[in-house]
């Protein structure tokens, strides 16, 4: 999940693909957010060629802590990833038919993305 914060307003904005926030994700099982998920391997090692995608240095995302919970059958963990830049890589997300979004411009994402998105939201601005 990745998500931009302006540094002087405080606006937090999450990246929208379609209808998800998680990227390669789907459905979100949240019985399974938790602070103690156990990961094999940690996201910074797939964030070079996110950033390539977004047109971005690697150097612009940061993953923001432990997992925010599990998604899918199998758990795979989902991290939460800030985007560092001053302004949000709005035409790079346009190019992958996706938007940031507000958290209030997420509402018609099904439940269970609705209250990871909840999750994160209090951990960034908590």
């Amino acid at each position: 999940m990745l998500y931009h914060k302006q540094r002087t307003s405080a606006r937090t904005r999450f990246l929208l693909i379609g209808e998800h926030v998680v990227i390669g994700g789907g459905r979100v099982a949240p019985r399974h957010v938790a602070d103690h998920a156990r990961v094999g391997i940690h996201p910074a090692s797939g964030l070079a060629a996110l950033a390539r995608r977004l047109d971005l240095a690697p150097s612009a995302l940061r993953v923001d802590g432990d997992p925010l919970g599990t998604l899918g059958a199998q758990a795979m963990p989902v991290w939460l990833v800030e985007v560092t830049t001053i302004d949000p890589p709005f035409a790079a997300a346009a190019t992958l038919g996706g938007q940031f979004v507000a958290l209030l411009e997420a509402r018609q994402l099904d439940h269970d993305q609705r209250e990871l998105l909840a999750v994160a939201y209090t951990r960034i601005l908590g």
